[in-house]
């Protein structure tokens, strides 16, 4: 993901992988925005960066394809 548009990454959590493991690889490839379970944390760390907080980020990809 190495983008001149902005891109949106999505930290989703399975049984076997923790989506916020990759937060900081995806800013470093171009993500302007994230949605995660703990958005203060990264706040303050990329100042830069739209975090947005949700108890569920599966569900915010749900919705959002649902919309397409």
């Amino acid at each position: 993901m190495n983008s001149s548009v902005p891109t949106c990454f999505i930290s989703i959590t399975t049984a076997s992988n923790d989506g916020h493991e990759y937060i900081e690889q995806a800013i470093s490839r171009g993500a302007v925005a994230v949605v995660c379970k703990d958005a203060q944390r990264w706040a303050a760390q990329y100042p830069g960066i739209s975090f947005i907080e949700h108890s569920n980020p599966i569900e915010v990809l749900q919705q959002w394809a649902s919309a397409c």
